[in-house]
């Protein structure tokens, strides 16, 4: 079958819902080039491999998604990114519809499942047609691009039926020492613990917050989703990834995903620069340093961890009500 036949994608879908292309949030372009296509597939088998499967919450996920006489399953990939996880998703569960929604339309590394499609679609925007829909819905490194976290989250509700289950993720731009585990400090050349790698993310994150971007948003993730109504059972997990072939936790296939990781961080450091660039900073400056940071992942300088945070709700079995 053809990655890309009809009736797999829906190029019309964004503009035919009356949204226009320039409410795209720009918080962190990303061009979906080749080397950035492979670079999501690298992380979504990243984060199958240490996570253990597509998804945390097993038990509440194969529930929601359990065939059913009534209706059938659907699942929906909000930021579809490549379309690595939404054709995993797909195959693991073949009596399943499955969408993923993104900005553009993603051309993925594998044949297209038949029963997963792709739809051109906004998460900032009003979603009615998605009302009452889905049995889960997952948002990985969305936190970037939301603009209004609290309607995100309503509009996550009105999509869910009943039961459903939300799963959200992303990675913090912050690492973690890989012998003390404490923060890479976020100090100058020169000073004790410097590294060019944290340099680099922690300029990123704070022109992802000045552009309007949501980089903390794992810490609105329980006060806005314990204290939405609609929702119950908030859970959390954090995934410690290695950025060079050691060990973490007890994964024992840590050493290799690490090998993974440090790749899949080189290449994210050129996404990083036009964000950067856009801020003003002189492109000699920026350009210093991605190569610097990317001299300390290639002879393993720096000993450090990635942590991706995790967190997921269940749809209580109430009507759903818009914010005020």
């Amino acid at each position: 079958m053809s990655r890309n036949t009809p009736s797999n994608i829906f190029p019309s879908s964004f503009l035919g819902r009356g949204r226009r292309r320039d409410h795209i949030p720009q918080s962190f372009p990303i061009t979906m080039s080749p080397e950035e296509i492979r670079r999501l597939d690298i992380q979504n088998e990243i984060l199958d491999r240490m996570l253990g499967g597509l998804y945390p919450a097993v038990d509440k996920v194969n529930a929601a998604l359990a065939p059913s006489g009534d209706s059938i399953p659907r699942i929906l990939d909000l930021g579809t990114g490549s379309g690595a996880w939404a054709v995993d998703i797909a195959e693991q569960f073949p009596h399943a519809e499955v969408i993923g929604v993104d900005l553009h339309i993603p051309t993925p590394s594998r044949p297209i499942p038949p029963n997963l499609r792709f739809e051109l679609d906004d998460a900032n925007g009003p979603l009615p047609h998605y009302a009452n829909s889905f049995n889960l819905i997952h948002a990985r490194a969305l936190d970037a691009r939301i603009l209004d976290y609290p309607l995100f989250v309503n509009q996550v509700a009105c999509m869910l039926r009943p039961g459903g289950v939300f799963i959200v993720s992303k990675c913090n731009l912050q690492l973690v020492d890989g012998n003390t585990w404490a923060p890479l400090p976020n100090n100058n050349e020169g000073e004790p613990g410097f590294t060019w790698l944290q340099r680099v993310l922690t300029t990123a994150r704070n022109c992802i917050t000045l552009r309007g971007g949501h980089e903390e948003g794992p810490l609105l993730w329980r006060p806005l989703l314990t204290n939405d109504p609609h929702f119950e059972c908030f859970a959390v997990r954090d995934v410690y990834i290695p950025i060079g072939p050691w060990k973490t936790e007890a994964n024992d296939q840590s050493p290799y995903v690490g090998s993974l990781m440090r790749e899949n961080v080189s290449s994210m450091l050129s996404n990083l620069r036009p964000l950067i660039l856009d801020e003003e900073y002189p492109a000699e400056i920026i350009d210093r340093w991605i190569t610097e940071a990317r001299e300390e992942l290639r002879y393993l300088r720096v000993k450090a961890n990635a942590i991706w945070h995790y967190a997921w709700v269940t749809r209580r079995e109430i009507e759903w009500e818009p914010l005020a």
